[in-house]
């Protein structure tokens, strides 16, 4: 078992263990590796070298046919991990000017957003190409969040204490 020191530790908030369809499978990222355990078995089944540096931010990817997760790191790299063929190479989607501070996702349109310090850009997942990026903030303005909507219509963001919306189409 991993000892808690290597678990990544911010004031509100947990260290994520996502599940995979079916709850076949549990999937943490600690320091700049996957673990991924078969709840079967209760093993650990595969420890993946999934960045250069630490993991920031895990979420899943979980709809229709799709069994994946995606991860973010202080790389500035962004990952796509079928969880159907762990043992197979991930798609990486390009890299950002500055470490990625969060994503969000949206299955239903195969929509990825990510928020660096100054930037949020919207990605297919499924293709790892930047589809456009919606706001690059002035000089000393920080982006905090952006959520988007489970059908992709919908994003709100906060920057510098201000909230934003914004319809897609």
């Amino acid at each position: 078992m991993l000892l808690d020191r290597n678990v990544r530790r911010v004031c509100g908030r947990s260290s994520s263990l996502l599940l995979s369809k079916g709850e076949r499978l549990a999937v943490a990222g600690v320091r700049k590796e996957l673990y991924i355990w078969s709840l079967d078995t209760q093993q650990l089944v595969k420890v993946i070298d999934a960045h250069f540096q630490r993991i920031i931010d895990i979420k899943p990817l979980i709809h229709g046919m799709d069994n994946s997760v995606i991860t973010s790191s202080i790389d500035r790299s962004i990952k796509v991990w079928n969880l159907d063929h762990i043992f197979e190479f991930s798609h990486p989607i390009e890299k950002h000017e500055i470490p990625i501070e969060a994503i969000t996702v949206s299955t239903e349109s195969k929509t990825a957003v990510t928020v660096t310090r100054n930037y949020i850009g919207v990605w297919n997942y499924m293709t790892g190409k930047l589809k456009f990026t919606l706001a690059k903030a002035s000089l000393g303005a920080i982006i905090t969040i952006a959520i988007i909507t489970e059908n992709g219509r919908f994003l709100a963001t906060a920057e510098s204490d201000e909230l934003g919306m914004g319809l897609f189409y």
